[in-house]
């Protein structure tokens, strides 16, 4: 949960400087697959994994969910308006 509310807080306060929805989407997909070093640390300290390797495949899983999942949502939101189902 840490991981993932530290990620949200940065696309936030990076999120007002950005207009454009594609680019907050690479920038969403870039900062949670960076910040995946924090999983991959409690990882390191806990099960005692390899660090470096760790962060790798764990940023790389998550830049390929969210560089699938991202768009997809894009898409569905133009033809649903998310903002209408949840107002």
């Amino acid at each position: 949960m840490g991981q993932s509310a530290i990620s949200l807080a940065i696309v936030i306060l990076l999120s007002r400087y950005v207009a454009n929805v594609k680019v907050r989407m690479v920038l969403t997909t870039l900062v949670f697959s960076a910040t995946m070093f924090i999983i991959a640390w409690e990882l390191s300290v806990v099960l005692e994994w390899p660090f470096l390797y760790t962060w790798l495949t764990l940023a790389i899983s998550e830049f390929i969910v969210l560089a699938i999942g991202a768009p997809i949502m894009y898409y569905i939101n133009k033809r649903i308006d998310f903002k209408k189902i949840i107002n």
